[in-house]
């Protein structure tokens, strides 16, 4: 056997120091470190393998004192390697999302005999899709249709209680449509008896809503805060949980098994929401320009390309995206991937059909759908001379509650181009500025930016990229109307609205991390009238602008907007720009707006009141997926800690 560079302890199988070695490299938090401070811990780990518990590994890599290991990487490294889902715990590039393993807590306390949850098997998801399809509907339309057909002998349906589900439904708020499907009772509800789409959404929603009603019965467990699903795909920060105990009481056991019940419902939620996306038909505003909701504002990508695409827009006229928002969407397409599908910049540029545009955008992050508008020159050429031109309207409480997170208002120039990744992940760590995880595959070509301001940037140097594409970022808040209107001028705008803007959160546990606005504005009086006062200031400004709007989408970032349930900002928006104009408009835009907030105090208000509603619920399936794949490989990684035993979690 050839000399190995590491002293191992002589209890240590070589197989298992070996195999320890290779798993412990792939931990994120490894790769994150310098070369020689990695081969150190790795040194230490595989000398003093097997250990009996956390405390153990966590005091001994203390003592060890491993030149270049800060306490904050010691601590997230111990909870990788320990498998715990605490605040530091960044496991296998992000990918290993801890709100998913909560959706099954609870579960062992309920006894192997209950029924387990039932989810869709791929057969059945082939069929709710294909219905879909067939009808060229969203799915709530569909459903209808297929209820109405079924009921030929007339059965005591709650009709308003069932258009209430289906609405849910074609918004994409699965959790919203699990809750009110709840509430009706069984005689009451479509017949589930019958094969077909319609059994199989009441079986996958009642699944959903029995998820959820696990999930707030361990709410208890946390310490001052809840863990939220992070809708930019990163991972959730969770509460740490009392002192003695793990943050929930589920074990890896209980957690498989919710796992591998919940995981057919993740690519599920994914489907209905792309086909939703490609079904929906477009609201119109009063001097005609179209209008598409969304719950992840990735797909405002595809809306905007493909009205280009359709020529929509002047040829040769200026154009100007106006994004309302908390949040600046900058980031690159695959930061923070969301689901097992990885964004392509290959796919996005092949794509020339609305489907093919809509599935494109199901795979970037919620926050880089900007770039590739910009890349593919939908907002204009953007070169040098003439950069394309983005009008971020962000209120002054999103720069004064974030830091690192946007320059100071003013105008900023950067660029948005090819990177053809380099062959190692240490060279791409070293000139990406984004977290590099296992999506990030060497000599594929990725979409990023560079500007000598930071928080633009997502490589370190221009030189990485080609084919570069000039663009310029205004950051204006919502009273400045004399710059504002100095930036749009006579150009066409492209219309784009996150309602979180009127109010937002930063998913984070206490205290805040402070890298994301975080401005609830429901506290007082004047919080209060603040978020109503922005909300009239978009209505302002479109009443200004309505005729030079030429595209509109509205996202409601359900995971980041505050009382979504209650407040309804969505809802408010879209009612000022269709006002006057309701006959005109799809079924789907009146029933938004004239759905009824939940009522505060019920238990039907505190669960869609919640910041997991909707888009935010169908993250969380989404993680579950990236969970599931990563799940076996950091239980091997345990057993060859920890000696095949369970580790003690103390502390």
């Amino acid at each position: 056997m050839a000399q190995s560079p590491l002293v191992f302890n002589s209890h240590a199988a070589p197989d298992r120091r070996q195999r320890l070695a290779a798993a412990v490299a792939e931990l994120t938090v490894m790769r994150q470190l310098k070369p020689e401070t990695r081969d150190a811990v790795l040194a230490w780990l595989t000398t003093h393998v097997p250990l009996t518990s956390v405390d153990e590994l966590r005091k001994g890599l203390a003592v060890a004192k491993v030149r270049g290991l800060k306490r904050e990487q010691r601590e997230q490294l111990v909870d990788a390697l320990a498998g715990r889902l605490g605040r530091r715990s960044f496991l296998a590039g992000g990918v290993a999302t801890a709100a998913a393993v909560a959706l099954g807590a609870g579960v062992n306390e309920r006894g192997e005999g209950e029924r387990p949850l039932q989810s869709p098997t791929a057969g059945e998801l082939r069929t709710v899709v294909l219905a879909m399809q067939q009808r060229q509907a969203t799915i709530g339309e569909t459903l209808q249709q297929l209820a109405a057909d079924d009921n030929e002998s007339g059965d005591a349906v709650d009709a308003a209680a069932w258009a209430d589900v289906c609405h849910a439904l074609d918004m994409s708020n699965w959790l919203a449509a699990a809750v009110r499907l709840s509430a009706i009772p069984a005689d009451r509800r479509p017949s589930a008896l019958r094969p077909g789409a319609v059994r199989i959404m009441i079986a996958a929603l009642e699944a959903l809503s029995r998820a959820w009603d696990e999930t707030l019965a361990i709410r208890s467990e946390w310490d001052k805060d809840y863990f939220v699903a992070y809708a930019l795909g990163r991972m959730p920060a969770l509460s740490a949980g009392v002192a003695g105990r793990p943050p929930f009481r589920s074990d890896d056991e209980s957690a498989r098994r919710s796992l591998a019940a919940l995981l057919s419902l993740a690519p599920l939620c994914n489907a209905l929401d792309v086909s939703n996306q490609r079904f929906q038909q477009a609201g119109v505003t009063v001097a005609g320009a179209p209008i598409r909701f969304t719950q992840g504002h990735n797909f405002s990508y595809a809306h905007f390309a493909g009205d280009v695409a359709a020529q929509r827009f002047t040829p040769d006229r200026k154009r100007v995206l106006v994004n309302w928002d908390a949040h600046a969407d900058l980031s690159a397409p695959l930061e923070n991937p969301r689901t097992e599908q990885l964004f392509s910049l290959a796919d996005l540029l092949a794509a020339d059909t609305a489907g093919q545009r809509v599935v494109a955008a199901s795979t970037m992050s919620i926050a880089g759908w900007i770039l590739p508008l910009v890349y593919q020159q939908c907002l204009g050429g953007g070169d040098d001379a003439t950069p394309v031109e983005i009008l971020w309207i962000a209120p002054r409480e999103a720069l004064a509650t974030s830091h690192n997170c946007m320059e100071p208002f003013g105008s900023y120039r950067a660029v948005a181009g090819a990177w053809r990744l380099p062959t190692s992940s240490d060279e791409i760590a070293a000139i990406s500025t984004t977290p590099v995880g296992p999506w990030n595959v060497p000599g594929e070509l990725e979409l990023r930016s560079y500007s000598k301001y930071p928080t633009l940037r997502t490589v370190r140097t221009p030189d990485a990229l080609t084919n570069a594409r000039h663009f310029v970022v205004h950051i204006v808040e919502p009273e400045d109307a004399k710059t504002i209107a100095r930036v749009i001028g006579d150009a066409e705008i492209a219309l784009s609205v996150d309602v979180d803007y009127a109010g937002t959160r930063e998913p984070s546990t206490q205290p805040r991390r402070g890298f994301l606005p975080d401005y609830p504005l429901t506290d007082t009086a004047a919080q209060r009238e603040r978020h109503r006062q922005l909300i009239a200031l978009l209505g302002e400004f479109y009443d200004g602008y309505s005729a030079q709007v030429r595209s509109v989408s509205i996202a409601n970032s359900p995971t980041f907007t505050v009382e979504e349930g209650l407040r309804m900002p969505a809802a408010r928006v879209l009612e000022r720009f269709v006002a006057g104009s309701k006959a005109w408009q799809p079924g789907w835009v009146g029933r938004e707006i004239a759905r009824q907030p939940a009522v505060p105090g019920s238990q039907a208000g505190k669960l869609l009141a919640t910041s997991l509603i909707g888009g935010g619920a169908a993250g969380l399936l989404a993680a579950a997926g990236l969970l599931a794949s990563d799940f076996q490989r950091r239980r091997e990684l345990r057993s060859l800690l920890f000696g095949g035993s369970s580790p003690r979690t103390q502390g």
